[in-house]
């Protein structure tokens, strides 16, 4: 009986173990993501299933420790619009989750559904790619193609 006890001790502490390694894991990969995402991006085109595109130009993003800004340039009155708003990472997936700016919902509610399209504020997006110099990411059969400006 005794072994027995010892060799289910010992399953339980790997297995504790290993959860705890994961968990570290997962959290080193967010804030690596994390520190790459913090700077200024472009956002290029999008890219659909059916392998047409679609240019942007003229959305940049600023990622910020855990807020993050879309600017419009599109040369209107006034020249930009900034829209506010919020990520979080979890694994290889990102979740963007802008504020609604009643104030100026007129000028940037249309902008934000020209550009992005998604409708709703809030999009789940999978980290397809992440480097110093490029962001890609993706939803369904949409993928989103960044720079870093």
């Amino acid at each position: 009986m005794n072994v027995m006890n010892s060799h289910f001790t010992t399953n339980i502490v790997i297995g504790l173990l290993s959860c705890l390694l994961a968990t570290a894991a997962m959290t080193s990969c967010d804030k690596s993501t994390d520190h790459q995402l913090r700077q200024n991006w472009k956002f290029e085109r999008y890219e659909f299933a059916d392998g047409t595109t679609r240019d942007i130009d003229s959305v940049f993003i600023n990622f910020m420790k855990g807020s993050m800004s879309a600017i419009f340039a599109y040369g209107g009155h006034p020249d930009y619009i900034a829209l506010n708003g919020a990520y979080s990472l979890t694994g290889d997936s990102i979740e963007l989750q802008f504020s609604d700016e009643t104030s100026m919902h007129e000028v940037w509610r249309p902008l934000f559904d020209r550009y992005f399209g998604w409708g709703s504020l809030k999009h789940r997006f999978r980290i397809q790619s992440l480097t110093s110099s490029a962001l890609v990411l993706e939803r369904g059969d949409t993928t989103m193609y960044m720079t870093k400006h």
